[in-house]
């Protein structure tokens, strides 16, 4: 009874130990992602319409950086 009661234990501290691991790492992440800087000028335009970004609300693709309106992003997801 106590071996099983050890080893119960022993796997509650590795399933702990797991998942602050885990938290540590998604927290690394996010500051990652969150210390991105980039910077809006008046001459940027959206890649997908050309016109300027000006005020509008705006979508930024993680993969090659380029910006599009929001309302642009919006129109490729409903023809899909």
């Amino acid at each position: 009874m106590f071996i099983s009661q050890e080893s119960t234990l022993n796997q509650l501290v590795f399933l702990e130990n797991a998942a602050k691991s885990e938290l540590i790492a998604s927290c690394t992440d996010r500051i990652k992602v969150t210390n991105n800087h980039f910077s809006i000028l008046s001459s940027t335009r959206c890649r997908i319409c050309r016109r300027r970004i000006g005020n509008s609300a705006f979508v930024r693709q993680p993969t090659s950086d380029e910006l599009e309106h929001y309302g642009c992003c919006q129109d490729l997801i409903r023809k899909k």
